[in-house]
C-alpha cells in the first residue's frame, strides 16, 4: 500500500481559482460578515446611489420580498446595449461577472473618482453568492437582460423597447449556503435608507419589505440626520452647527449624556475609523480650547480641556465626497487614507459658529471642565483602588473577615443576609442554613455616598468590603459599580434589620 505525506509541498499543492469560485470559497473575505445577505444589497444599492450622484434618477425603489428575493431599480441613464467587448461579452454582462470591470476607476471618468463602489467587485459578489441572479437595463430604446444561476450566464437577450425607459433593475436571490440567514435585514436599511437620504437631500427611496412600503426623504439634509440622533435626549445648546462646505456636509449638537456619537459618511458610506474621524476629534478639541482661552473660560496657565472631556455628548454627522480614498477591505468601514482638508474649513467655520453663538460655547465649555473634573477624580479612586490592591498590610480584594460564607457552588441559588453590628450577625449565624446563606454584619452608617466624591468612596474600608463581599467591581471611568453576572457571589442579597 503507497502512503502519501500530506506534508510534502510541491506543485500540485498550488491551486488557481476562478474568479466565481474564490468569491464562493472565501466569501467572507469579500462581504465580512457572513450572517445576513445584507452586504449584497449594499453593494447594488452603492451603485444605484452612484447614477443618482451624478445627475441620473433622484428615486431609488428597493423591495425585499417574502421569498428571500431582493429587487433594486435606479432610474438612472441604463448601461450601453449590446456593446460587445474582445472577450465575447457585452460591457452589461461584464459589469456583473467580471471581477476588476467597472467604469468608476479613473478620477476624471463620469463619477468622478468618488464613487462608492469603486473597486469592480459590488455588482458581481452579489452575482456570484446569490442562487439566481436577474438583470436588465434599458437605454435608447433598447433592453438586455442577462440572468445568472450560481453565478453562471444562463441567458442573455437584447430586445426593443419604449425610448422613453431608462436605467437598470436587479433582482436576485441570496444563497443559503454563504449566509447563516438568507433574509436580508428589513430593519437596518429602514434606518440606513433614512440616514442616505439626509446625504443626499433630492434623494427619494421608496422601500417595500413584504407588505409595508416607505417612501423616504429628507427636508434638512444633514441636520435631519443630527436631529434623529437626539430624540429623547436633552439638547444642551439652542443652535446647531450646520454647515456645507464644496465637497462635505457637516453638523453637530451637544446633549446632557456622557457619550459621543460621530456619523461619519464617506463618498455616502458610512465608516467607523480612518484619519478624517481622528482629524474632526482634534479639530473640535484643538478650535474649543482656543475660543475658550481667548473667552477668559480658561486662564493662559490652565492645561487644555482634553479631548474625551470635550467630546462628551456630542452628536456629530459628517458627508465627506473624496476622490482616491483607500479602504482596508471591500466592505469599506475603516478608510485607510483621504483626504483630510476639508478639516481647515471646518475649523474656520466653527471659530465663526463660536463667535456667533458664545452662550453655547460656554455651555459646551463648562460641560467639558465638569467632564474633565469627574475624570480626574475617578483617576485618584483608581490609584486608591491599586494602592489598597498592592498593600501588603491591607490587601482590598481578599473576602472580609466579617463574612460568614456559605458553602454551596451554585452562587445563583445562594443568599447574603447583611445585619447591622457583631451581635445581629451571630444570632443569624446560629440560626441560618450554612449551605447557601452567608452572613454579613456592618458597623452602622459607614459613608453619606450622596454627598462625597467617588475616590473618597472607594478609600472607606467599610464599602470595599461589601463590594469584594458581593463580588462587584468599580468602574474607576464613570465611577459607577459594575458587575459580571458570572462574577456575583449571591443571586439573593437581604437586608436584616430589628423586629419594632
Amino acid at each position: 500500500m503507497i502512503t502519501i505525506d500530506k506534508t510534502i509541498y510541491d506543485a500540485d499543492s498550488i491551486q488557481s481559482l476562478d474568479a466565481r469560485s474564490h468569491v464562493r470559497l472565501r466569501s467572507g473575505m469579500y462581504i465580512g460578515d457572513n450572517a445576513t445577505p445584507n452586504q449584497l444589497l449594499l453593494e447594488i444599492f452603492s451603485n444605484a446611489l452612484d447614477e443618482h450622484n451624478i445627475g441620473h434618477g433622484n428615486t431609488i425603489e428597493v423591495e425585499i420580498r417574502e421569498d428571500n428575493s431582493v429587487r433594486i431599480l435606479d432610474n438612472g441613464q441604463g448601461f450601453p446595449i449590446d456593446e460587445m467587448r474582445d472577450d465575447g461579452k457585452s460591457v452589461f454582462e461584464a459589469a456583473f461577472s467580471v471581477v476588476n470591470t467597472s467604469g468608476k476607476f479613473s478620477d476624471d471618468s463620469v463619477y468622478g473618482g468618488s464613487a462608492l463602489g469603486l473597486n469592480g467587485l459590488g455588482a458581481k459578489i452579489s452575482n456570484f453568492l446569490s442562487k439566481k441572479f436577474y438583470a436588465y437595463t434599458y437605454n435608447g430604446g433598447k433592453k438586455e437582460s442577462i440572468y445568472f444561476e450560481d453565478g453562471i450566464l444562463v441567458s442573455r437577450k437584447v430586445e426593443k423597447c419604449d425610448k422613453k425607459l431608462h436605467g437598470t433593475v436587479v433582482e436576485y436571490t441570496p444563497d443559503p449556503q454563504f449566509f447563516g440567514t438568507p433574509q436580508t435585514d428589513a430593519n437596518y436599511f429602514l434606518y440606513f435608507f433614512k440616514d442616505i437620504t439626509c446625504l443626499c437631500p433630492n434623494l427619494e427611496i421608496d422601500f417595500k419589505n413584504g407588505n409595508k412600503s416607505y417612501h423616504i426623504k429628507s427636508q434638512h439634509g444633514i441636520e435631519d440626520l443630527v436631529r434623529s440622533r437626539t430624540v429623547g435626549k436633552n439638547e444642551i445648546i439652542k443652535n446647531r452647527f450646520v454647515y456645507h462646505g464644496s465637497d462635505f456636509d457637516i453638523s453637530f449638537t451637544f446633549t446632557d449624556e456622557s457619550s459621543e456619537k460621530i456619523l461619519a459618511y464617506v463618498n455616502y458610506g458610512y465608516t467607523d475609523s480612518g484619519p478624517h474621524i481622528t482629524g474632526l476629534k482634534t479639530t473640535v478639541t484643538r478650535t474649543f480650547n482656543s475660543w475658550a482661552k481667548e473667552q477668559g473660560l480658561l486662564k493662559a496657565k490652565d492645561k487644555n480641556i482634553d479631548g474625551a472631556s470635550l467630546q462628551e455628548g456630542l452628536v456629530l454627522a459628517l458627508s465627506l465626497v473624496s476622490a482616491g480614498v483607500s479602504y482596508n477591505a471591500q466592505t469599506k468601514e475603516k478608510i485607510v487614507k483621504c483626504d483630510t482638508s476639508f478639516l481647515d474649513e471646518f475649523s474656520s467655520q466653527l471659530e465663526v459658529w463660536l463667535d456667533n453663538n458664545p452662550d453655547d460655547g460656554r455651555t459646551i465649555i463648562e460641560k467639558a471642565l465638569v467632564a474633565r473634573r469627574a475624570a480626574e477624580a475617578a483617576k485618584k479612586a483608581r490609584e486608591a483602588v491599586k494602592q489598597k490592591a498592592t498593600s501588603k498590610k491591607d490587601k482590598l480584594f481578599k473576602l472580609p473577615t466579617k463574612l460568614t460564607d456559605c458553602w454551596t457552588k451554585d452562587r445563583t441559588k445562594a443568599e447574603l443576609l447583611i445585619c447591622e453590628g457583631d451581635s445581629a450577625a451571630s444570632g443569624l449565624v446560629a440560626a441560618r442554613n450554612s449551605e447557601f446563606q452567608a452572613i454579613y454584619g456592618v458597623r452602622g452608617k459607614m459613608l453619606s455616598v450622596l454627598k462625597t466624591s467617588p475616590d473618597k468612596i472607594m478609600k472607606n474600608q467599610e464599602i470595599n468590603n461589601v463590594v469584594v463581599a458581593l463580588g462587584l467591581d468599580y468602574n474607576p471611568t464613570t465611577g459607577k459599580m459594575k458587575y459580571d453576572k458570572d462574577k456575583l457571589r449571591y443571586g439573593k442579597i437581604i437586608a436584616c434589620a430589628d423586629a419594632k
